[in-house]
């Protein structure tokens, strides 16, 4: 019996050492054998930013992550990747031009947008093209492909707009006179310590009106 119990063992470890051995070489052939993907001689880099473009990433939960599939509501793109992404195709002699994909692109900061665009410029002046494509841009876009040599869009979209939907930007600055001389009207000093300098203070308000 004993004998019996030993052969049950000895197949054991062997199965166990044999699985083993097969799931190491499993993992080499895998490693060794995937293609990974070369860039040609010649070669146009596409840039397609998704969602918003930030200076720093979102933490997102793994578990959210895995129930979305990969696919994330409030899509980021990191900035810094961009610029980084397009240094390096300047001095890379296999990159021959720069395509702007800005379809999915929903905004971003003009401090970003100055960022890339200066990498744009960058490799603009080492004689490569630049080229811009879409169906339609809004402001956003727009004013990304604006870097661009040339800003192609689809004909279909054209009597809409243009195809360009700009807004324009704004600054509102504000306007505090009316509000600082109804409140030096309406502001009454307590006696004390601090008399002279609330004095003060309704005096300067008085001659901004």
């Amino acid at each position: 019996m004993k004998k019996v119990w030993q052969i049950i063992t000895a197949l054991k470890n062997a199965i166990g050492n044999l699985l083993f051995i097969a799931f190491i070489v499993f993992v080499i052939v895998a490693l060794v054998g995937h293609e990974s993907v070369g860039i040609p001689a010649s070669a146009v880099m596409i840039v397609d930013p998704e969602g918003v473009i930030v200076e720093q990433l979102r933490p997102i939960e793994p578990i959210e992550e895995f129930l979305r599939g990969g696919e994330s509501v409030n899509a980021e793109t990191l900035g810094r990747d961009l610029v980084d992404a397009i240094q390096l195709a300047k001095t890379d002699d296999r990159i021959k031009a720069i395509a702007l994909d800005l379809s999915r692109l929903q905004g971003t900061t003009l401090n970003q947008y100055d960022d890339i665009g200066n990498a744009l410029d960058s490799f603009k002046d080492s004689g490569k093209p630049v080229f811009a494509y879409g169906t339609s841009y809004t402001q956003s876009q727009y004013y990304l492909a604006s870097f661009a040599d040339t800003i192609y869009i689809d004909k279909e979209s054209l009597p809409v707009m243009g195809g360009v939907f700009l807004q324009g930007f704004g600054v509102y600055p504000l306007y505090l006179k009316s509000a600082l001389g109804q409140a030096a009207g309406q502001h009454a000093c307590p006696q004390g310590w601090y008399l002279q300098g609330c004095r003060r203070n309704l005096s300067t308000r008085q001659h901004v009106r």
